[in-house]
């Protein structure tokens, strides 16, 4: 691993017109300072990122540089201040790919279970000289890069390959020489064929390849207008949610990391919640046959998406597991593994089923009609109705206060009702409901003060986690029997020490889980307290019952 030194001010990046010969400028500044040249070299970069951004969220751009046959991954600023530097023989996909140390230490918490995917690909020829004293000490550092696309990437329809990305000389300022790398500066600003504040050419091959970094976001954001007839703004939001699970439907398909079914199914989720909510705003044939596919296809996503949670769960169970059992949840994880690709491959059948696909159609049709007068309908060949509902024409803020408010007093009055010796399926419908109410705070957050808004969702969501892991646990403790039957079954004749060892690993993991229970049981009182508070409760009623609190834009 190689850790250069830091800089104390950012990398100073010019442009170099096309026609110029980069590696000429250097010469202007060779007149006046000790310059040494080192080799030039050409070097194949591969730039890596997930399907939602996250390492471009954090202002880092991760390559793999391959220069002849040693290839390095590279952790770097945006601004081009390189942060960790390792050897890697392949392109990693998940973070336990990357390889043990900072680099894998860094990006762990950031990845998540999110896969690595090629984002760019680009050739770039690096020329570099280094600005030395007397004493033959580097002072400044001075990179140039010309580069170029050598592959599509993420894009469809982008720049071809070969296609100039620009030429770049950037000023490496090294620690306690800044006024060197100052002068540096000065000389190179003074030359004409040169362009101050260049891009990163990672940041124009993106440009060139058509991507924008951050596009996509799992975060429900629609802006609503408060006037806005409460039909088309249901539309809308509902034309948002389908577009999310289009933007996540290859991943799904090619099961390339859990999170892409997880954000579909949250728009399938979400979809149903808004439909549940729209009686007398949706046209009733729309809302008679769209319903029940809606709950079909939450259904048919459902087995894949609680296999996934196991399996990005075992790990951190695993780590609790008493030292003498260590290694014992390896049976477990494959069968776990093998049950979630076989219930993938069913889920993918039944989305590119006629019925699906079918229904989907149906739905885009209208959502979009071509012809709003006379949609077309591809599902049984009636339009869809387009006609309006009692309340189709109410103003969306009017709507959204008093489901809200309705949806908020269900939640507050049954958990004030339930003690502690309410029984779980009480606690599991008092989930259902919040998270009912959390997906139309979010579906209307916009037509409501942000602050407020972050506020309430806030301590809402501190109720759905204790009640989201109550529910889990009693789920996964009634799973893990099916598990070790499965397991057992499965398990090598004459492996009596290896089948036992799994099985003692699988009940300490029934224990575990029991006080995780028990745990999010107790704790439930304490949350839910903070959510039926005083000040909480006001913060409701002053939003959706009496609507004295307006947008922040006046409105």
């Amino acid at each position: 691993m190689t850790v250069p030194a830091r800089p104390t001010e950012t990398p100073a990046r010019f442009g170099v017109p096309d026609g110029t010969d980069p590696t000429d400028l250097l010469d202007a500044v060779g007149v006046r300072q000790r310059l040494e040249r080192e080799p030039s070299r050409s070097v194949r970069r591969t730039v890596l990122d997930t399907f939602d951004w996250r390492i471009h969220a954090e202002g880092w751009v991760l390559e793999r540089e391959r220069v002849g046959r040693r290839a390095d991954l590279v952790l770097r600023a945006v601004d081009g201040d390189e942060l960790v530097r390792v050897r890697s023989a392949a392109l990693p996909v998940l973070v336990g790919d990357l390889p043990e140390g900072p680099l894998r230490d860094r990006l762990a918490p950031v990845l998540e279970m999110r896969a690595l995917s090629p984002v760019a690909e680009l050739e770039t020829h690096r020329s570099t000289a280094r600005l030395v004293d007397g004493e033959g000490k580097t002072r400044v550092r001075l990179l140039v890069e010309q580069s170029r696309l050598a592959g599509r990437g993420r894009a469809a329809g982008a720049a071809p390959a070969g296609t100039d990305v620009g030429s770049v000389l950037t000023v490496l300022p090294l620690r306690g020489y800044d006024a060197d790398a100052a002068r540096v500066r000065e000389i190179l600003a003074a030359q004409v064929a040169l362009e101050g504040g260049a891009a990163d050419p990672v940041v124009a091959a993106l440009a060139a390849l058509g991507l924008e970094p951050g596009w996509y976001s799992s975060k429900l954001k629609v802006d609503l207008d408060a006037d806005l007839p409460a039909a088309e703004a249901y539309r809308r939001i509902l034309r948002r949610l389908r577009q999310t699970m289009r933007d996540n439907a290859a991943g799904l398909a090619a099961d390339t990391d859990s999170e892409f079914l997880h954000d579909y199914r949250v728009a399938v989720r979400r979809t149903r919640s808004v439909l549940g909510q729209a009686k007398g705003i949706l046209p009733a044939d729309v809302l008679e046959r769209a319903v029940p596919e809606w709950r079909w296809l939450g259904g048919v996503t459902g087995p894949t998406r609680d296999l996934d949670v196991w399996l990005l769960t075992l790990p951190e169970l695993e780590a609790s597991v008493p030292d003498l059992l260590e290694g014992g949840l390896g049976r477990l994880d494959a069968h776990v593994a093998g049950l979630q690709r076989e219930a993938h491959a069913q889920l993918v059948v039944e989305l590119e089923s006629p019925r699906c696909r079918e229904f989907l159609d149906w739905w885009d049709a209208w959502l979009d009609p071509a012809d709003p007068a006379d949609p077309a309908d591809p599902y049984d060949g009636a339009a869809p109705s387009a006609g309006a509902a009692p309340a189709a024409s109410e103003p969306v803020r009017d709507i959204a206060r008093a489901r809200i408010w309705k949806a908020y007093r269900r939640v507050r009055d049954d958990g004030r009702a339930i003690g502690p010796a309410s029984p779980g399926p009480e606690l599991h419908e008092l989930r259902k409901d919040a998270k009912k109410l959390r997906y139309l705070l979010e579906c209307f957050t916009t037509l409501f003060p942000a602050d407020e808004m972050k506020s309430i969702v806030r301590e809402l969501k501190l109720v759905q986690d204790v009640l989201g892991t109550f529910q889990d646990c009693e789920v996964q403790t009634g799973t893990l029997v099916g598990f070790g039957e499965g397991v057992l079954a499965a398990a090598p004749r004459g492996d009596r020490a290896g089948t036992a060892r799994t099985l003692m690993a699988m009940g300490s993991l029934v224990e575990l889980i029991e006080e995780r229970r028990l745990e999010a049981r107790a704790a439930f009182a304490a949350r839910f307290e903070r959510f039926d508070s005083p000040d909480n409760r006001a913060r409701y009623r002053d939003l959706f019952k009496d609507g004295r609190h307006q947008r922040e834009d006046g409105s």
